[in-house]
């Protein structure tokens, strides 16, 4: 029988070892938050792109270090040219919109006289809309002032993204050391899922990537084709600033929201200028490419996991939502984990991780 100065004792000591663990475990994780979102997204694109790996090693007879250099290339590749693109096509129109006003070719039409009658904000509108007519560098140089905010933000905006695209090449090199390690590393995620979980920690790593390769097949990838389709057509009528439309494309994908809130205005635009039957044909183009949804997601989300592909949408729009695109992939793999808990938990018999041990 322990003493009280004994236990007293044998607390003392406990809270200050779990004390030192957790600096320790702290001091660690400051340490490694500043590489913990390009780690996070290297092992996404790891178990997102590792089926490919393993068909690309199987081509060039099992040579893994090579396999994995080709492999990152081509995602840098396919990473850094619809970027380039993209600021290409923003500085060129850019460019082209300067130049257009300085030397007068940019015309602005007559406002009509019906505007100044609209209520409160009619006569500041008219009368700012008919000095763009008759000049519009004074119209601009006016309003500059108020301009400045927004031209910071698009400083910002790309200054933001040049991070982001060098954080996602980072976690690209990351992930092509993950392919050569793959196999040790589907081990370790292993041993620690059943660790913590027990006799069902090995089906849980299993559902975790298959969770994160249904995620990039079937909402990334669906995004992907959908951009793709939406690009050529633009590319096609010869819409003006197709990369940046484009790259939009990709982004209204992810996010979930329907392609002809986009497509809708082009298609207007695209009427005033190109022939009939050219502008009906894009029209019909971009009807199909926004119908594809019902078609590509059925077959591609969900696809090699035993989760219904509602859950698995539901957990990548809210996570997307919650966390941004990174978000994407853990809303999904949590809330698929959860349905899978809440089956188990309801038709299954719960046996007690202290049976493992």
């Amino acid at each position: 029988m322990k003493t009280k100065q004994e236990f007293l004792s044998n607390v003392i000591e406990a809270t200050i070892r779990i004390a030192l663990v957790a600096g320790l475990a702290i001091w660690c994780f400051l340490i490694f938050s500043p590489f913990a979102i390009p780690t996070i997204w290297g092992i996404i694109l790891a178990v997102g792109l590792y089926p490919i790996f393993l068909k690309l090693n199987k081509i060039l007879g099992g040579r893994k270090k090579i396999a994995a250099i080709l492999l990152t290339l081509i995602t840098i590749g396919i990473l850094f040219v619809p970027s380039y693109l993209l600021t290409d096509s923003f500085i060129g129109s850019g460019k082209k919109i300067i130049i257009s006003i300085t030397q007068g070719k940019m015309g602005i039409p007559r406002p009509p006289l019906s505007v100044a009658e609209w209520p409160l904000v009619g006569n500041t509108i008219y009368k700012m809309w008919d000095l763009s007519h008759s000049n519009l560098a004074g119209a601009i140089s006016k309003v500059g002032p108020s301009l400045k905010p927004v031209g910071g933000f698009v400083l910002q905006f790309f200054a933001n993204a040049g991070v982001s695209i060098l954080e996602f090449i980072i976690a690209i090199i990351i992930a092509g050391f993950l392919f050569v390690f793959g196999e040790e590393g589907i081990k370790t995620a292993k041993k620690v899922s059943v660790r913590i979980l027990g006799n069902k920690g090995e089906e849980f790593a299993d559902l975790t990537g298959a969770t994160i390769r249904s995620v990039a097949q079937g909402i990334l990838g669906v995004a992907f084709i959908q951009a793709l389709l939406a690009g050529a057509g633009f590319m096609f009528i010869q819409v003006p600033g197709a990369a940046i439309w484009t790259i939009l494309m990709l982004i209204i994908a992810i996010v979930q929201i329907p392609l002809l809130v986009v497509f809708t205005p082009i298609i207007i635009y695209v009427f005033t200028y190109a022939s009939t039957t050219s502008a009906v044909i894009f029209l019909i183009w971009c009807l199909l490419v926004s119908s594809t949804d019902p078609f590509l997601k059925p077959l591609l989300l969900g696809r090699g996991v035993k989760i219904p592909m509602p859950v698995i949408l539901i957990g990548a729009i809210g996570g997307l939502f919650l966390s941004g695109l990174i978000g994407l992939f853990v809303g999904a793999v949590v809330f698929s984990l959860g349905h899978k808990v809440l089956q188990w938990w309801l038709y299954e018999e719960i046996i007690p991780l202290e049976e493992n041990n």
